[in-house]
Formats: C-alpha cells, structure tokens, sequence
C-alpha cells in the first residue's frame, strides 16, 4: 500500500489559551468561609461564578469579574434568599457590600495575574514588560505545558520550580491546579529539598507513600507526586513536580512523559532568554564571571626555581575583569623574565587589552634580549594596530642567573624599586606609556643586586591607594613597608605589602593592584 504524502511541511503550532480564566472557587483562599460568613450576617446567598449561570437562577444583583482587560467575565452575585430564610440586612446594605466585594476581589485577581506573568519572565530572567502580543506571553505557554503534563498523566496539579543564581533555593515560577498565591510564597532551601536534589542529579523521583513523602520533603502536600530535572545542555536550571490527590504509582512510561514535558519547558525558557533582548543582556553576567574565572587562572601561581633567588607575586581587581596582570616565565637562553602590565582602561575592553598586551610581550622576548627593545617593539605595535586611543603601562626584568644580572625598563605608571640596606629606592623616572609615540625610546637600567637585596615592580594602583578620606598611600609608604620586612623572603615582603595596603583602604581594592618581588638569597655583608 503506497502512503500518499503531501507536497507541503505540516507545522504544529500549539496555541495557549487566548484568555486567561477565572480561577474556580477552591483556588481562591478562604473564599467559601467568605461566602458562609457573608450570607450568615444578612441573610443574602453570595456566589462566585467564573461564567454567567443558567437561566434558571434568579439573581437580585451582580457585579463582573474580570482578571485582564477585554477577557471574558465571571460574576459575584446576590441571589434571592429562600422564603423562609430570614434576612438581617436590606437589599441595598447586601448590595453595596457586594460591590465593596467585587472590587476587592477584582484588585486581588489582578495582583495575582500581575503575579503569575512576573514569575514566568523571572524564570526566563527577563524583566516584566508588556507586550502588544500578551495572548502569547511565556506565563501561557509554561501553563499550558503544564497543563498538558498533568492532564497526561492523570495529575491534578503541576509546579516550575526554578534555581537562584547562587544554586541554593528554589522558587515556584509557574504552576496550574495550585492557587496563584502560592507564587507568592518564598523559596525553598535547596539543601533541604531532598527531592529536588535528587532530580537535579539527573533521576526522576517518585514518591507515593507517606513514608517517601516525609522523607523526601517534597513541595506541595499531596497523596502521590513525581519529581523530575529541568535543565539545558550544560546548566540545570530547577525541578518540575506533578502531584496526585489520590494515592497512585507513575510507571517508567509517565515519568518519561514528565520529562518530555520538563525539556520542552527548558526549550521555551532559553527560546524566550536568547529571543528577548532583556534575556540576552542576562546572560552577559555570566559570561563576564566565566571571563573573569579565565583571567584569573592565567596569572602565574607557582614561581620557577631560579637557583639564588626568590620570586612571588599578586594581583587584586577592584571589578570581576581586569586591565592589570603580572607574569613571569622562563626564556630559552635561561634567563627569567618578569612584566607587570596595566592596559589603562575599565571593562571589558580592559581586559581583552591586558591579554593582548601580555601575549605580544612574551612573543617579543622569544627574539629580544634586552628589556628596553622589547617595550619599544610592543609600543609600535599598540601604534599601529589601534585607532590611536590604545596606550599601556609595563614594566619588565630580565634576570640573568648566571651573573646575578637584572635589567629593568618601564613605560607609563609601572613603578620600579630596588630594596636595599641603605633603604629602597625608585629605579628610573617616569616616562610616557606605551603607543605614546612611535618615536618613543626607553632605558634599560642594568643592576646587580646583593644577597638580601630585591627589585620590585608595582602597577600605579598600589603607589596611589586611597583611603576613604581620599589620602594616597604613596611610594612613600611602600618603600617604608618593604624596609621594615627587608630581611624577610619574597612572599613575606610581598605579604607585608599587601597587608599594608590593606589596612589602609580596606579589603575592597578601588583600583586594579599588582605587585612582584624579585629577591637575591642570602643576607648581604
């Protein structure tokens, strides 16, 4: 038998309610204690009623209800007592606390619709904005999945639970048979969610005894529920429930269709991020920390053993991404090379400099020996490769162990000292700073320090530290602190350092700070 098939592409397109519907009566809290109360004080039967009732029933007064704006109404209505049924409040007393009534409920169906689209668009991590296309908004779409799911199953209800930014709670973003209300809730410790825990690691729970219930700690109380993972490809991002009010089993069948239903809601959520520009601005956070963790891991952490010598450094960013950095590496001739760089500028664009400027200096030391040549060669290309507004500061050392010989040369605000007994000292004054001039020159100044004796190199962030009355620390207060520990090793003078500038800005650094110590072993004669 030949199948027929149409020379066309069928596309399915599942369109959400065009409506948003009244909730019934057991989702609106205390709603029929109202109704009971209402009727026990005037006399007057007060209902609910999310569609116009049957012709049959007599109403004496109504009022609309309505949850958005040209959506079909619902009705709180007066009805007519029964003849025997004493009334204690006329007509119009009954009436006018109905219409007191009507507007209250109407404001507080309204919040909690206000509600419901705020916490779709959090999970998505897009801010509440109103659209001209509402009828598809993502709160529709996450309850009609949900929707869907539980109806599959033969569930009553269905929750999104979604994790915070630091992975430790869960909180209920979207949900259907659950009161909205519920979304009002706070989140749910993580650590304490046993279930969700377990689904994040990839396993569907399923829990339908009270025992398991207990146990498990799930979110809602009912008689049976089953857990299962939402995630993306790479990042989980919370847990979805479906809950029975009777006692039941989910066989390895349904649990597959809760996870179905939990991928296509992963789906929905990065569609709506990466579509809405909002939710693509939400994702740069990420993406800065990842560049931040990146430059973090290519500063140097282990010193090379250089025999006489002792090495140590840090780096402090007042920001996750940094336009400082300081490197030390091992050139093929044997000698050691030392930079402390600063790009001179904020941001990103700081940081794309940085590791610009720290990959040209170590391929200029693979063919130039000297320093100074090398800050010339990588000024030239800043000069020519940028649009004239691309300047650096960088200050290097070459260490020839064999000898005891260190060359230095700086450009810009990179502070060079040399530690010694008599006290410590600035080697070279201040020139202009990288891609200044393509002209420009610089000095290396040769240097053979004695046992016991250091070279430092400091970004201009160390030298001009302030406090919160605005008082600089100053080279001043560095070489005072490096004297004071002058008989100490690299890490400990390096420490001191630190420690000192630390006590007088405080913890939280306000500009980008780095600093490298360079020792000769030994105590001098």
């Amino acid at each position: 038998m030949n199948k027929s098939i149409p020379p066309y592409l069928r596309i399915h397109v599942e369109d959400p309610p065009a409506a948003v519907p009244l909730p019934s009566a057991e989702l609106i809290p205390g709603w029929n204690q109202l109704c009971a109360a209402f009727e026990q004080s005037t006399g007057w039967p007060l209902r609910y009623y999310e569609q116009a009732p049957a012709n049959n029933v007599e109403l004496r007064w109504s009022a609309p209800l309505t949850v958005e704006p040209k959506a079909p109404s619902g009705l709180l209505a007066l009805e007519s007592p029964g003849e025997s049924a004493p009334t204690s409040a006329s007509f119009d007393a009954a009436s006018k606390l109905g219409t007191a009534l009507a507007g209250l409920v109407n404001h507080t169906l309204r919040l909690e619709h206000t509600l419901w689209l705020r916490e779709a668009e959090l999970a998505a991590g897009v801010p509440v904005i109103s659209g001209s296309d509402s009828n598809r908004h993502l709160a529709r779409r996450l309850e009609a999945a949900l929707r869907g799911g539980a109806q599959a199953l033969g569930c009553q209800a269905a929750g999104l639970y979604m994790l915070d930014d630091d992975t430790t709670v869960l909180k209920l973003r979207a949900a259907w048979g659950l009161p909205k209300t519920r979304l009002a809730d706070p989140p749910r410790r993580l650590a304490a969610a046993m279930a969700d825990l377990e689904a994040l690691l990839g396993h569907a729970v399923v829990l339908n005894d009270p025992y398991l219930l207990d146990r498990w700690n799930p979110p809602e109380d009912f008689a049976a529920a089953v857990c299962v993972p939402v995630s993306s490809p790479s990042t989980p991002l919370g847990t979805l429930w479906f809950f029975s009010t009777t006692p039941r089993d989910f066989n390895d069948q349904q649990t597959g269709v809760a996870e179905l239903v939990a991928g296509r809601i992963a789906a929905d959520l990065e569609r709506e991020m990466l579509l809405h520009p909002a939710g693509r601005v939400a994702v740069e956070p990420q993406q800065c920390s990842d560049a931040a963790a990146w430059q973090r891991k290519r500063l140097p952490s282990v010193a090379p053993l250089v025999e006489g010598w002792q090495l140590a450094g840090w780096h402090r960013s007042c920001a996750a991404l940094s336009g400082e950095f300081f490197d030390w590496w091992v050139l093929p001739c044997g000698a050691l090379a030392l930079a402390v760089g600063d790009a001179l500028h904020q941001g990103v664009v700081a940081a794309l400099a940085a590791t610009s400027l720290r990959e040209q200096v170590r391929a200029c030391s693979m063919f130039l020996a000297r320093p100074d040549s090398i800050l010339e060669r990588v000024g030239q290309c800043l000069w020519s490769g940028s649009a004239g507004d691309q300047f650096a500061a960088l200050g290097l050392a070459r260490l020839r162990p064999d000898d005891h010989r260190v060359d230095v040369a700086t450009a810009g605000p990179v502070h060079a000292l040399h530690l010694h007994d008599n006290g410590c000292t600035r080697l070279g004054n201040p020139v202009p700073a990288l891609a200044s001039s393509p002209e420009q020159r610089y000095t290396a100044l040769p240097l053979r320090p004695k046992p016991g004796e250091a070279v430092i190199l400091a970004s201009d962030g160390v030298i001009e530290a302030r406090d919160d009355a605005g008082r600089p620390w100053g080279a001043s207060c560095l070489a005072e602190t490096l004297n004071a520990h002058r008989h100490a090793s690299a890490q400990a003078l390096a420490d001191a350092a630190r420690a000192a500038l630390e006590a007088h800005q405080g913890l939280r650094a306000r500009e980008d700070q780095t600093l490298v110590v360079l020792k000769r072993r030994g105590t001098s004669a």
